[in-house]
This record gives C-alpha cells, structure tokens and sequence, in this order.
C-alpha cells in the first residue's frame, strides 16, 4: 500500500472507531430512534422492500419468541 493507501486506512479505521463509542453511549430510546431515521432515509433512497421478506422475518421471530 502506498502511503496514502495506508493514511487513509488509518483515518477510516479510526472514525469508525469513534462512530462505535458514539453509538455504544446511546440510549435504547436514542438508538430505536437513529434506526428509524436510517430506515426512512434508505427507503427514500431505494424505495420501501419487498413485503416477502418483512414477512417472513415477522415469522421468524414470532416462532423464536413462543
């Protein structure tokens, strides 16, 4: 790797670093919520999924938590 190859690894790695400690220090309620918000904005994006496999997910875990 050349040296900004590397540089730029090292950057990566550690904003990715801090987005996790970030993430770790939400509250459930926080977290729900900045799910939701990624939710929305890739369904503005990419248009809502499918029902097939929402569905099967549901299906899933309501057999998991019988």
């Amino acid at each position: 790797m050349t040296f900004d190859h590397e540089r730029r690894a090292q950057v990566f790695a550690r904003l990715r670093q801090r987005q996790i400690l970030d993430e770790a220090a939400l509250s459930p309620t926080e977290r729900l919520q900045r799910a939701e918000e990624l939710l929305a904005l890739a369904w503005s994006l990419h248009g809502p999924p499918p029902e097939e496999p929402w569905s099967l997910l549901a299906a899933r875990r309501a057999k998991r938590n019988r």
